[in-house]
């Protein structure tokens, strides 16, 4: 039976594996130099590690990662990976041991130093499906190099003021392209309204994906809906139709299939992912997308640039 541990004890388990391991991959949203450099100090020089982080510009800007932290990854010759919707913090060992839980790879997280973060973290089974799901993140996450970094800094000098979340989540295509593979954590878990109403886990979510917090202004909203991976999912899926329009049945098997998670039996339900996107564009995006329902079946479509919203 799996026990929950704190940060501290996630520490002290994680630098027992190290001592002899040989493949390390360390997922975690957010990446500090203090747990970089601990973690250089844990491990044989030979190993082959993989860090796999958040790493947006309002993560670095706000301190969650630091570009020092990024500097000591590349620097010791690991792979430096990113994944802008990324939210989980897993430790994979040799495919022996998998850590997961709460834990950033920072300070805080780990309890390196002083107080530190109460977290909540657990040891589950190395089976196929678990690491296959870390291959599939580790797939799906962008790869920065020295040069990819150099441009980061550049840009974050060139704009010290202006990176809040609502502002620039992303980085730059001419930074770092988008990605384009899509996941369940990708998508709208709740219904319009319901991010101020509620504290739940599918509110803390969606506040997380559309990188705001509360309190919530109706621009805010709608600027981040707008640069949501979900939402340009959908507009792709409009912009490449031979048609004028697609049916929701057509953009949910579209959804099925695009969907990275595996395997499906974890996946939330499709419709509803698909129904959530849609109540929101027609809340806060009905000057790019219009819904109708003839027949009784929503069609969806793009408005046309000198189409009014009704």
């Amino acid at each position: 039976m799996s026990r929950l541990f704190s940060g501290d004890r996630l520490q002290q388990k994680i630098e027992v594996e190290l001592k002899d391991a040989k493949k390390i991959i360390f997922i975690s949203a957010y990446i500090t130099e203090p747990a970089i450099r601990w973690l250089s100090e844990k491990i044989r020089p030979v190993a082959d590690v993989t860090v796999i982080g958040r790493l947006t510009p309002h993560d670095i800007n706000c301190g969650s990662s630091d570009i020092a932290g990024m500097e000591q990854i590349l620097s010791n010759s690991w792979g430096l990976r990113c994944l802008s919707n990324l939210h989980a913090k897993i430790y994979s060992i040799d495919d022996r041991v998998i850590f997961v839980g709460s834990a950033n790879l920072t300070s805080n997280g780990l309890k390196l130093y002083g107080q530190g973060n109460l977290e909540a973290c657990s040891e589950i089974p190395p089976d196929q499906e678990n690491l296959d799901f870390i291959d599939q993140i580790k797939s799906s996450a962008l790869s920065v190099d020295q040069k990819t970094l150099s441009k980061m800094k550049d840009f974050l000098d060139a704009n010290p003021i202006s990176l809040n979340s609502v502002d620039c989540p992303h980085w730059p295509a001419d930074v770092l392209p988008e990605n384009k593979d899509v996941w369940v954590t990708d998508f709208l878990w709740t219904v319009p309204d319901s991010l101020t109403e509620n504290e739940d886990e599918s509110v803390e979510h969606d506040l997380a994906m559309l990188q705001i917090s509360t309190p919530i202004s109706r621009e805010s909203l709608s600027n981040a809906l707008r640069q949501s991976k979900c939402f340009k999912w959908l507009i792709r899926k409009l912009e490449n139709s031979k048609r004028d329009s697609i049916r929701f049945g057509e953009l949910t098997q579209a959804l099925h299939s695009d969907l990275k998670d595996d395997p499906s039996p974890y996946r939330r339900n499709v419709k509803q992912l698909l129904a959530n996107l849609l109540a929101y564009c027609q809340e806060y995006a009905i000057d790019q997308i219009t819904i109708g329902r003839p027949q009784h079946t929503q069609v969806v479509s793009l408005r046309s640039a000198n189409e009014k919203p009704i």
